[in-house]
């Protein structure tokens, strides 16, 4: 538990549409003075962390402070109709030679903010290009069949899935693990690799982005077709390319 009575925090949030900046700071004090200062959307949530401070800290004031920077760019700003007109006939029963429309221009909800939001069937299909840009992949590299499809997108909350620092785009940051036949050469494999990564540049994701791992699995030990050992049947197809 920290208890020195002075110091300083910052750490800044960059998140997709918006960018948060938190600090805290403690100044001498024999008691716990804890102050925090949080916007409306992340009000309820003031209570947990007062609790997380108190349980780091044992004395001194400390001062919070949450602030959110806004760094969307597709948003459109239309008038709320229904809520002037409301206004409007409302403040038209209290006096009607004033320039209602001014006052009513004004007030609360007058205007919103529309932000256009992600089609899911878009996305949809997204993720089925994704997983298609690694399947033709490993036909054309390593001669599987077109119809040898085992192809598993697993997509992760940015939060719970660390990348590099040094990346620009975290959110796009992609690994892929591959199971396959033992017998490939090197440039079968180098060519792999180079196709997954041309392929999938046309969904926005960074060269630098993907990180690929091989794991070689001897035909004897898959078990495949119904129950029989990869190395006794006829895959059709020649694994040592």
């Amino acid at each position: 538990m920290i208890q020195s009575m002075t110091g300083y925090g910052k750490s800044i949030i960059q998140l997709e549409t918006k960018k948060i900046s938190l600090e805290i700071k403690s100044l001498n004090s024999k008691n716990l003075d804890i102050n925090t200062r949080f916007p409306g959307v992340y009000k309820e949530k003031e209570i947990n962390v007062r609790k997380l401070i108190a349980n780091n800290l044992v004395r001194g004031k400390v001062d919070m402070s949450f602030y959110i920077e806004s760094t969307a760019v597709e948003t459109s700003t239309k008038i709320n109709k229904e809520v002037v007109a409301n206004y409007i006939k409302q403040l038209e029963e209290i006096h009607k030679e004033t320039d209602i429309l001014s006052i009513a221009m004004r007030l609360p909800d007058v205007l919103k903010t529309e932000r256009e939001e992600l089609d899911p069937e878009e996305w949809a299909d997204i993720e089925k290009g994704i997983m298609e840009a690694v399947h033709s992949a490993l036909v054309e590299c390593f001669k599987i069949l077109p119809g040898d499809r085992n192809v598993r997108l697993l997509v992760h909350k940015p939060h719970r899935f660390e990348c590099p620092p040094d990346r620009n785009k975290p959110d796009f940051y992609t690994h892929i693990s591959i199971d396959c036949f033992s017998g490939r050469s090197v440039d079968a494999k180098r060519a792999l690799y180079k196709t997954i990564v041309d392929n999938l540049f046309q969904f926005g994701i960074p060269n630098n982005h993907v990180k690929i791992i091989l794991r070689e699995i001897s035909a004897e030990n898959w078990g495949i077709r119904g129950g029989f050992a990869a190395c006794d049947i006829d895959l059709g197809f020649e694994v040592n390319v």
